[in-house]
């Protein structure tokens, strides 16, 4: 297996190797050279994270009463849906199922 390097690493890699062609298009005048420097730059660029964005929260918080609401709900009537409970309860079905099954 070989090494696996992180994005990082492969970023400051690549550095180093647009550098080395830039010296040798300076040292042997070699215009591909920086050509090659300059396009392995403008990679480089592509290789970061987009900073994320948040969305608001449009459910409401799962308190204690939300998970009692819940789990009547559930035990009321065991054929809804998990979206059916949600859209009740005003949160959304991911903490509808986390309750039903002890993670919340």
């Amino acid at each position: 297996m070989s090494n696996l390097y992180t994005i990082p690493e492969v970023r400051e890699l690549l550095a180093h190797i647009a550098g080395e062609l830039e010296d040798d298009a300076t040292l042997h005048g070699a215009p591909w050279a920086t050509y090659a420097a300059d396009s392995i730059r403008a990679c480089i660029l592509h290789m970061y994270r987009r900073s994320s964005t948040r969305t608001r929260v449009k459910s409401r918080k799962v308190t204690s009463q939300v998970k009692a609401q819940i789990w009547t709900l559930h035990t009321t009537d065991p054929d809804l849906s998990l979206q059916e409970i949600a859209d009740m309860v005003g949160v959304n079905m991911g903490r509808v199922s986390e309750t039903l099954s002890g993670f919340r």
